[in-house]
């Protein structure tokens, strides 16, 4: 069962992503949004198969992981191919090449490790550039589903915390040294990544474990969580370029709080809202599909694209993510699909005449 406030994050998150690859100077924190999609994801995996599962299945756990990731990037990879072939010189050829074998094998963040890291120009040439960030969740999946084979084959369920907790401030050590001296393996590699999923975990247990006493806390510390992750994205700070760091822990921990409430405040109400969510829902074929939308276009013009030009393929992003979650993620096809591409497509029509709008007045 979707949550739906869960879903309304996630679109939150992959909108600033798509913004910032579009208009870095006016959204220069929206890299930030792969930071909330990790707590998201260590929430759920967590709550999903440790928390609520009485036993765990390292088979079928990863049945599901691979059915979720697989599907949706073999067709964006397949689809990237012949066009590469067509509009790419040898050299980004041979990259794109190196970047489909690292996709498919979870190992993309290594790759942009070794090959410049993830601030070099050139990035904005390659279409499976974004795909670091799922190397990043599946070498995460790895992790947790050896941690959990051994806690549920060993009877050590109960020390399960002690080990998640250690690894998280290792992890937090790592990551606030790492920031300073050594910021793309910071950035890209699991070790200074992990308390940023330990969050999410963390905030699960606390909803499983804790649900009463939940219910307690004041409603507007939800509104106050919300406005911190809004303003995180939004206002200025030079700091978050060397992200992850120390400073992320209160954004990211607005998002558990987030994660853990289900009563109705102004936040919930907001990020329920029906395009919200759906939007949310398609998070990660918008995700995948909007990098290659923005590579072959950057690719195909020789002069910096315009915002009219980069307004256009923000849309176009959104509306092929949607269009590719109906066809290749969402089971339930034919006239739901025809529904949400109808009401989505109104919904959007208004928006881009008003940023054209707003365009043409400045």
């Amino acid at each position: 069962m979707r949550i739906k406030h869960i879903d309304g994050i996630r679109a939150i998150s992959v909108l600033s992503v798509v913004c910032f690859h579009a208009f870095p100077e006016q959204f220069p924190n929206g890299f930030v949004g792969v930071d909330y999609f990790l707590v998201i994801s260590g929430f759920l995996i967590s709550k999903k198969y440790f928390f609520l599962n009485k036993s765990f299945s390292f088979i079928n756990f990863w049945e599901k992981r691979i059915l979720r990731i697989y599907p949706q990037l073999l067709v964006c990879i397949l689809i990237c191919m012949p066009i590469s072939f067509f509009t790419m010189q040898p050299d980004y050829l041979e990259n794109f090449s190196q970047s489909v074998i690292a996709s498919l094998l979870g190992l993309n963040n290594f790759l942009l490790f070794l090959t410049g890291g993830y601030w070099s120009l050139a990035n904005e040439m390659k279409p499976l550039f974004t795909t670091w960030s799922l190397g990043l969740e599946e070498q995460f999946y790895l992790l947790i589903s050896i941690i959990f084979y051994f806690v549920e084959s060993f009877r050590f369920k109960r020390y399960a915390k002690y080990i998640f907790l250690i690894g998280s401030v290792v992890s937090f050590i790592f990551c606030s040294v790492g920031f300073i001296y050594f910021q793309e393996a910071n950035y890209l590699l699991l070790p200074t990544r992990f308390w940023e999923f330990s969050i999410g975990i963390l905030a699960a247990f606390i909803l499983v474990k804790f649900k009463n006493r939940i219910c307690k806390l004041p409603l507007y510390l939800t509104n106050i969580s919300f406005l911190i992750i809004i303003l995180t994205l939004i206002f200025p700070i030079d700091n978050l370029k060397f992200s992850p760091n120390p400073l992320m822990i209160f954004p990211l921990v607005s998002i558990g709080i987030i994660c853990i409430e289900s009563r109705t405040t102004f936040a919930i109400k907001f990020l329920s809202l029906p395009l919200i969510t759906y939007i949310g829902v398609s998070s990660y074929s918008i995700y995948l599909y909007h990098q290659p939308i923005f590579a072959f276009s950057r690719i195909s013009n020789l002069n910096e694209l315009s915002i009219k030009t980069n307004l256009f393929l923000t849309f176009l992003s959104l509306f092929v993510g949607i269009l590719m979650f109906e066809v290749v993620e969402n089971k339930n096809k034919n006239l739901k699909f025809t529904f949400h591409l109808i009401k989505y497509l109104e919904s959007l029509k208004s928006l881009f005449f008003t940023s054209l709008f707003l365009i043409a007045s400045n």
